[in-house]
């Protein structure tokens, strides 16, 4: 492999996968490999009525008082990220009926227009304690320009044995679709590293090599290497 080539696949795969359902993972903010972790404390959610009353034990697990009460979180995430699921955090030690327990329910509501789409719902069951409560699979992309997304959880028994804590979202970083047309003279849309080319130079990291060229199979000096990073990285020059 070319050393400029090896450079972009480097570029574009920052993360190892060491992350599946029910295991713990370093919290990343980049790579489109691995999951990052964002984290919605229940003390960034709102009571979806003014009048309904709460109240919290250990300092960040909240609960409705007198009854069933929903709290609303807005999602912000990285535009063009891929939600893979959420998890929700929380204690189900009510003696009431299944189904009267925790519920989550994350939503997408089109910024042009009303109405809102329920993209998955988690629900107790069986009084199962304090847990994870995982979605599954979401699959979903964030298109911050076209829709907002709000988390929203339920706590059924009016008292402390229905609480949470948060919800953990779960998400990584994707790479740009290819366009239809080559920015690069040297790179036509059927090479190999085509797609990985146009979003380095889309994203402002690699401008090419001049006239037109990104020079695809050319060496790249420490200079180079040190400007693509700092470009990457978002460092501020002096």
């Amino acid at each position: 492999m070319r050393i400029r080539d090896a450079l972009l696949v480097l570029a574009l795969g920052l993360g190892v996968s060491i992350r599946t359902f029910g295991q713990e993972a370093e919290s990343r903010t980049f790579g489109t490999t691995s999951d990052s972790l964002s984290m919605l404390g229940s003390w960034v959610f709102e009571s979806e009525i003014s009048s309904l009353s709460y109240e919290s034990t250990g300092g960040d697990r909240r609960y409705s008082t007198g009854g069933m009460g929903c709290f609303d979180a807005s999602v912000n995430l990285p535009g063009g990220a891929l939600l893979d699921f959420f998890e929700l955090v929380g204690c189900d030690e009510s003696s009431a009926p299944d189904g009267t327990g925790l519920y989550a329910e994350l939503d997408t509501c089109p910024t042009a227009e009303q109405g809102c789409q329920v993209n998955r719902i988690v629900k107790t069951s069986n009084a199962p304690g304090c847990i994870l409560l995982p979605s599954g699979s979401l699959g979903l992309t964030i298109d911050n320009v076209a829709n907002l997304y709000t988390m929203r959880v339920c706590t059924f028994s009016g008292n402390a044995s229905t609480r949470f804590r948060g919800v953990r979202l779960w998400y990584r970083l994707q790479v740009s679709p290819a366009p239809a047309t080559a920015t690069f003279a040297d790179v036509p849309t059927n090479y190999l590293y085509f797609r990985a080319i146009e979003a380095l130079a889309k994203s402002g990291i690699a401008g090419g090599c001049g006239a037109g060229n990104f020079c695809p199979n050319q060496p790249v000096t420490r200079g180079e290497l040190a400007k693509f990073l700092a470009n990457a990285l978002g460092l501020s020059f002096p």
